[in-house]
């Protein structure tokens, strides 16, 4: 997300850049229709409608010194006093005929105090009127300085400007529900099992597995009943929770271990996983105790693909030994938190060997 943020403050320091150029061309931004709005929502790039997503969040953040006036929206970005005007006289706002439009084309200087004109689609009411009166009071002491460029100021850390670090603090302090995504990585990163497990473990959770169902909605898919049952649609959450298979396999965890899963869902299954406490002893099950429901979700997939490609049949237990398999084989592995190159990549051989690729 502050990532997303660090492209957003690059476009509005230097539009002379090449990507910039190209997103103008494509998007036309910096039209009628303001500097946030492409030209056809549906058919653009995903890095591009994520920078779109984060507009509100990085207007928060942002206060202009207005120069010129001809990169400041009047309306929308905070420029003068203690917030945009659209949050603040969101009424007169809604009614302006140029909802997009600039500070400089509100104002024509006149080599001391500006002439504001603003132009509304109807007549005002009393109220209104009188909230259009503020906002004029406002405007009365304010000059347009034509050899003077505006610049924009990072409102977190106004002094030393725009940093990754500073925008990520800004994100966590007051915007909490944006961080979610990146806590959500650091509950998956934490379990001591191997990259390409995390990796599968993140696409599993944005629903980009590519299931039958998932690949029926590209038109890539007739036959989308589970593999493994036969007896419903696969999705991920009847794959890995729902199918005659997976409720076995969840049933053998919760013998082995304390594992109180309350609810029965994709949901549920990661946040009993998270309840599992290492059980002290030193032996590689009792380090990885908490990559446990990763590691059954791994095999659970990989038994899975052998079905679909393979058309290997499919047992719990031989599942549940490649799941035993694997813990044992990670423990030994991933030592006081690190992974021994030399014992993985024996272990990535032993991979071949497992009751999975036996199955």
């Amino acid at each position: 997300m502050a990532l997303l943020h660090k492209w957003k403050w690059r476009w509005v320091q230097d539009r002379s850049l090449m990507w910039c150029h190209i997103a103008e061309a494509r998007y036309r931004v910096g039209g009628a229709q303001g500097p946030h709005f492409p030209r056809e929502t549906q058919r653009v790039s995903r890095i591009w409608r994520d920078i779109l997503s984060i507009t509100g969040q990085f207007s928060d953040a942002i206060r202009w010194k207005v120069g010129d006036g001809r990169s400041t929206l009047f309306w929308h970005d905070h420029w003068i006093g203690v917030g945009p005007f659209s949050q603040r006289f969101q009424r007169i706002a809604e009614l302006s005929v140029a909802p997009w439009g600039r500070v400089r084309h509100f104002c024509a200087p006149q080599g001391h105090t500006g002439s504001w004109t603003i132009c509304l689609t109807h007549d005002l009411d009393a109220e209104e009127e009188e909230l259009f009166s503020y906002l004029l009071l406002e405007l009365s002491a304010f000059d347009l300085q034509d050899n003077i460029i505006d610049v924009a100021t990072w409102n977190p850390q106004p002094r030393h400007g725009f940093t990754v670090r500073s925008c990520y603090n800004w994100i966590r302090r007051d915007h909490p529900h944006l961080s979610h995504t990146a806590s959500k990585w650091k509950e998956i990163w934490g379990p001591r099992i191997p990259l390409k497990v995390k990796a599968f473990i993140w696409m599993l959770f944005q629903e980009k597995l590519l299931t039958k169902t998932y690949r029926a909605k590209w038109s890539q898919q007739q036959d989308i009943l589970c593999p493994m049952c036969e007896s419903a649609e696969e999705t991920t959450e009847h794959l890995f929770v729902h199918c005659p298979v997976a409720l076995r396999l969840w049933a053998l965890l919760h013998d082995a271990i304390d594992f109180d899963l309350q609810t029965l869902s994709l949901q549920g299954l990661w946040e009993a996983s998270k309840k599992l406490k290492p059980t002290g002893d030193r032996s590689p099950g009792g380090k990885v105790s908490q990559s446990l429901v990763p590691v059954v979700l791994w095999a659970l997939w990989l038994a899975r693909n052998s079905r679909v490609f393979r058309n290997t049949r499919v047992y719990h237990e031989n599942i549940w030994e490649t799941a035993v398999f694997f813990i044992k084989a990670w423990g030994r592995a991933c030592i006081d938190g690190r992974w021994k190159r030399r014992i993985w990549s024996k272990i990535e051989r032993e991979d071949s060997r497992s009751p999975a690729a036996k199955s």
